[in-house]
């Protein structure tokens, strides 16, 4: 004599909405979170392309990934890829799986100017 069986969410459950706004803003939290952090560092890179750094550092990401967790246009993204790049701090290529597809990742060159700009701001 069981009564009837609902489907409900546990207490603090998220919906598929809330989940999906998240996923949409966090990126864009989490830039802004490592612009503050890494905002004085003594690099004479500009701050918006120190964030595209930071972002590359843990792998290499398409255009239109960076511009989706810089919270930034693809054409801004771009053009932030193409300065960092004539820098020698990242470099493109394309994917071995999907030749239609960019990569962006970091060189040795920007592996030291990240080294150096976490060290300026610890010290």
């Amino acid at each position: 004599m069981n009564g009837p069986r609902t489907s409900q969410a546990p207490a603090g459950a998220i919906s598929a909405g809330q989940l999906e706004e998240l996923a949409s803003v966090l990126p864009r939290r989490v830039s802004g979170l490592a612009r503050m952090l890494y905002g004085s560092t003594g690099s004479t890179i500009p701050r918006g392309m120190r964030s595209v750094l930071f972002a590359l550092s843990a792998e290499p990401l398409q255009i239109t990934q960076i511009a989706r967790e810089e919270g930034i246009g693809q054409p801004a993204a771009t053009r932030m890829v193409a300065r960092l790049e004539a820098l020698g701090l990242v470099y493109r290529r394309r994917s071995d799986a999907d030749r239609r597809v960019v990569m962006v990742s970091v060189t040795d060159r920007g592996r030291t100017e990240l080294e150096y700009m976490r060290g300026s701001r610890a010290g």
